[in-house]
């Protein structure tokens, strides 16, 4: 395990919370839901200077509707949202990010800090 960007992460916290230091100490956290026509559009609290892909492609996305089948999304950025859909989910109702074991972060704020794994949908 690279313990490096852990430790740099800690100590963006420890600036920030207890120091009072004026720096960015945290990626991308859900703030709320928007349903739209066969989509979900997700909004972000701490995206400093936006969201940002890193990789070849926006995952670790999923959907779900009514009935809680959880199938993969096309997942989009646009400005400080994320647009999600699934062709098996026409009305998707939930959304969940990187919700599994060991996944690859692929969501990140423009100061480099990944997203946080989160779920829409109650536990």
């Amino acid at each position: 395990m690279d313990k490096k960007p852990v430790g740099e992460r800690l100590a963006l916290c420890a600036l920030a919370n207890y120091y009072g230091r004026d720096v960015v100490s945290s990626g991308p956290t859900f703030d709320r839901l928007e349903k739209l026509p066969g989509a979900l559009r997700l909004h972000f609290k701490h995206t400093n200077s936006g969201l940002v892909v890193k990789g070849d492609k926006l995952g670790e996305f999923s959907v779900a509707g009514d009935d809680r089948k959880w199938f993969w999304a096309d997942a989009r950025i646009e400005g400080d949202t994320v647009i999600v859909s699934s062709t098996d989910v026409p009305q998707p109702k939930a959304a969940r990010y990187a919700w599994q074991s060991n996944p690859e972060a692929t969501l990140f704020n423009g100061t480099g800090l990944p997203a946080i794994p989160f779920r829409t949908d109650a536990p």
